[in-house]
Parts: C-alpha cells; sequence; structure tokens
C-alpha cells in the first residue's frame, strides 16, 4: 500500500459541495460548474494539464506532429471503460464526432489500427491539444450506464473511463465509487484513485458550504465567501488556498435589444462605475479588477489594460449621444441573491446618471433559457475557461461562437480570433487577443467586473488538492489521512 506520514493513501469518503442540483450531464449539452465536476470524475480526456498549466499525456500515451494540419495519436493500451470494454480508437472516433458540434476543425480521422488514429485539421489549429485536455476531448463509450435504483434501465449518462463511477443521485445530491479497473498509477506504480467514494452533496450557497466544512460534514468546497476568506487564514483544522483564475464575472448586454443596442449606453454603463472601488468594497479585495476577456490566470493577460475607469463626464457625454441625457431603464436577470451586493454596487453608481436597473432573480431553467435564447436585456453571468484564451474569446465574442448570447458582432475581431487559431508561435497569438480585447472592450457587449481566484477550502486531512486556474479539480490523486482528524457523521 501506498505509504505517506505514516499511513496508507488508499481508501477513504470524500465530500465535495455541488452550488446545484445536477441539469445535464451529457457534456455535449449546456452544463452548469456543478455537472462538470461530476464529469470531470467520470471521464478521461486525450491530454491533461499539470499544476503548471502544461500539456501532457492522458488517454494518449504519446503524439507526434507530422504537419501543422496533421496530428499522429498513440492510445495507452489495456484501457478498460467502467462496463469492462476495453478502449480503442473506434470511441475515440465516435466521441470527437460526436462533439463536433463544439467546433473543433477537423477533416478527418485516420485509423491505423485499435490504437493509432491521426486527426487531419481544415487548416492549423494552435488550441487543438489544450481542446482535447478540455471537454472536447471527453472520450465517451456510445453506450449508457446502468444505474442502481433504477430497475436495469439505460440512464442519460454515456460510459466513461474516469477515476470514478456514478452510482446515484437523488434529491439531496450525487454518489461516485471508485474505479476499480483504472488505467493510471502513482509514481510506486499502485493504482489510482486513492479515495474509495465521492459523495457530492448539494447547498445553495458558499456561506452553507463552509459552515459544513468547519463542521467536518464536508471534506473540500472551492466556494468561499469573501468576507470569511481572512478568517480563514489562522484555522487549525481548515486549509483555505487561492490564486489567479481563468474566469471573470460581469454583466452581457443584449446588443440585438433596446436598450444595449445602442453602443454608447452600453460605453455609459461602463464608465459609469470604479471595479476596484467595487473589489475593495463588496469582494473586500479577493480577487482582482477586471478589465476584459484575458483573465490575471491567462498567459496571454495584460496587467496595464485599464480602458474604463469611473468617469462621470464621459457617462453624461455619451448619454447625450445617444438621445438619453437623462438616462433610460433597463432590466437585469440574476440567478443567484449572493450577487446582490455587486449588482446593487453597480444599480447605486448607474442611478446618479438616471439610469434605472431592475433586478429579476430568476431560477436556474429560467435563466439560462432566457441567457441563449436572448430574451434579456442585461444578464449577470460571469465565465471560466481552460488554459487557452481561445476557450473565452472564440466563443463569447467571435460572432459564430457558441457561448456568444449576446448577439456581439465585429468582423475585425472576428478576423483577429481566427488568425489566433491559426497561429502557432505564442508570442505573436498574445499580440492578437491583446488586439482583439482592446475591440471587444471599446464596444461593450460585456461589462467586466471581477476576476474571481480559484480557490479551495479543505479539511486538512485532505491531501494533494490545490487550485487550479481552470477551476478544475484533480480528483484521482486525492487522499484522505485516516490518522488526522475523522470527518464527522
Amino acid at each position: 500500500m501506498t505509504k505517506a506520514f505514516g499511513t496508507t493513501k488508499h481508501g477513504g469518503t470524500l465530500r465535495f459541495a455541488l452550488d446545484t442540483k445536477l441539469m445535464n450531464l451529457d457534456p455535449t449539452g449546456r452544463i452548469t460548474f456543478a455537472d462538470f465536476h461530476v464529469i470531470s470524475t467520470m471521464y478521461d480526456t486525450l491530454f491533461e494539464i499539470d499544476h503548471n498549466m502544461q500539456i501532457q499525456p492522458g488517454l494518449v500515451e504519446r503524439w507526434e506532429i507530422a504537419s501543422d494540419r496533421s496530428y499522429k495519436m498513440f492510445l495507452r493500451k489495456n484501457v478498460r471503460f467502467h462496463d469492462g470494454t476495453l478502449l480503442t480508437t473506434e470511441q475515440v472516433v465516435w466521441s470527437l464526432q460526436y462533439f463536433r458540434r463544439v467546433s473543433l476543425p477537423i477533416e478527418n480521422i485516420e485509423v491505423v489500427d485499435n490504437h493509432t488514429f491521426i486527426i487531419h485539421l481544415r487548416y492549423p489549429y494552435a488550441p487543438l491539444l489544450s481542446q482535447l485536455a478540455s471537454m472536447a476531448g471527453l472520450i465517451l463509450s456510445p453506450k449508457k450506464t446502468v444505474l442502481q435504483g433504477e430497475k436495469g434501465a439505460p440512464s442519460d449518462i454515456f460510459v466513461g473511463t474516469g477515476p470514478f463511477q456514478f452510482i446515484e443521485r437523488t434529491n439531496e445530491g450525487v454518489i461516485l465509487k471508485r474505479n476499480e479497473h483504472y488505467w493510471d498509477v502513482d509514481e510506486y506504480s499502485l493504482p489510482l484513485p486513492y479515495i474509495d467514494r465521492i459523495e457530492m452533496p448539494y447547498y445553495e450557497t458558499g456561506s452553507q458550504m463552509l459552515s459544513q466544512l468547519r463542521k467536518g460534514k464536508l471534506s473540500l468546497i472551492n466556494e468561499v465567501p469573501y468576507s470569511q476568506v481572512p478568517q480563514l487564514a489562522d484555522n487549525k483544522e481548515i486549509d483555505y488556498r487561492g490564486i489567479a483564475g481563468n474566469s471573470f464575472n460581469g454583466v452581457r448586454l443584449n446588443t440585438e435589444r433596446f436598450p444595449f443596442s445602442k453602443k454608447s449606453l452600453r460605453q455609459a454603463f461602463a464608465y459609469a462605475f470604479d471595479r476596484e472601488e467595487m473589489l475593495q468594497k463588496i469582494n473586500l479585495g479577493v480577487g482582482f479588477p477586471s478589465h476584459g476577456p484575458l483573465p490575471p490566470g491567462s498567459w496571454a493577460y495584460d496587467p496595464s489594460f485599464r480602458p474604463y475607469t469611473r468617469n462621470p463626464e464621459k457617462v453624461k457625454e455619451l448619454l447625450a449621444e445617444a438621445g438619453y441625457p437623462n438616462g433610460f431603464e433597463f432590466t437585469i436577470y440574476v440567478k443567484s441573491q449572493e450577487m446582490f451586493e455587486m449588482i446593487n454596487f453597480m444599480a447605486k453608481h448607474l442611478q446618479s446618471y438616471g439610469i434605472k436597473m431592475n433586478i429579476e432573480v430568476k431560477d436556474l431553467s429560467e435563466f439560462l433559457n432566457a441567457l441563449v435564447t436572448r430574451n434579456y436585456e442585461a444578464i449577470f453571468l460571469g465565465a471560466a475557461g481552460g488554459t487557452d484564451p481561445d476557450d473565452l474569446m472564440y466563443s463569447l465574442f467571435h460572432s459564430k461562437g457558441s457561448g456568444n448570447h449576446t448577439g456581439y458582432r465585429n468582423a475585425e475581431v472576428d478576423r483577429l480570433l481566427e488568425m489566433a487559431r491559426n497561429e502557432l508561435i505564442q508570442e505573436r497569438r498574445v499580440e492578437l487577443y491583446r488586439r482583439a480585447q482592446a475591440i471587444i472592450v471599446d464596444d461593450s457587449p460585456f461589462i467586466f467586473t471581477r476576476s474571481g481566484l480559484s480557490m479551495i477550502a479543505k479539511r486538512k486531512n485532505i491531501h494533494h488538492v490545490s487550485p487550479h486556474p481552470d477551476i478544475a479539480i484533480r480528483w484521482k490523486r486525492i487522499w484522505i489521512n485516516p490518522n488526522e482528524k475523522e470527518i464527522c457523521e
């Protein structure tokens, strides 16, 4: 057995909090962060991202770049799905075809043998490996899982090869068990994952999660209320860690509907409040002021980029230019009352210019439906991406982006984002993304407010888990020290 500090690493139950009930476990569908966390335990990707955010082998053991449009990949052998089926190129091809809606520019996939295939691209595509280390690279079996307690009926869940296997979902949460036949091993060639079982109960707020963590009812959370962060620094039983993330919060504006079909009114909103003041007063300094879609966790981040600061005269000028010198009225949708402080901060500043913000709380289903159908004027919703700026920039701001729910269109932005995809030299990509960012922020389809931290808080007997800029938790190496304080029942 694997030893560490006088104990075995294998065994135990991890309790991790989800912020909502599951909505969808089909990785190609519309998913929440809760869905994402569950999905990430059940499926492996072709590549992995390490602690330094570098690409590493996953289900693909090694690869060769034949040209800027062809990648030859060699699968690991003796990898099994949860139903015992061996992984071959057949399921890889099926999965990549199933994920075609993610817009990977794959021309075709050439099967060499059961464990070798070549991806031929329509054009050079720099983010390919990072995409294959994220949702687009999840490998599924065409078969569906049969869950306990459902009378042997197939569920809506595809069979995976991941370190944990789905057992059941209830009104209280989700339960997963260790994949006893998982392919990966630790540095001593002992089997991963270490944990026997993961329980994921639902909690509505970060405050509830932290309370349960303090009581020992939870092992690990990744939402911590801003007001509680300073108090965790010297806590004897809880370990808190936070780093710059690849995420940002803000207000998405419907550019196809009045009032935000007018660029000058969008810009007036952007000039109406001070982001640093908001961060200090509302978020107690936890995080970073957000000024654009390249957050501090991104390798393309520009710390000198500060296009909008509070400017009352500019707000008045823009309102007059748009023909609304006395202000205007609009409605913003939110999905959580925890965001009210930030929303009210903006509302107070907007009100001083005659701009009235009406706030409506929507349940998750209504909220997401309004977003994807563009049936809103403004909606408060952030975004989180992976290791490559393309994840957020193209999705949110290209006219054909899958996450472009603001209706934003700018031909020059499209051109720059397409060039950045085709450019294989990272320094040149940085320049292209920064040029695109400047145009996007000037057009203001998105009012950037705050870039949060990627954070975790855990009981101190939980080991080998750290926050990552992409917010994903690396489950398979987490272990529990039974010689430290046990989780309470």
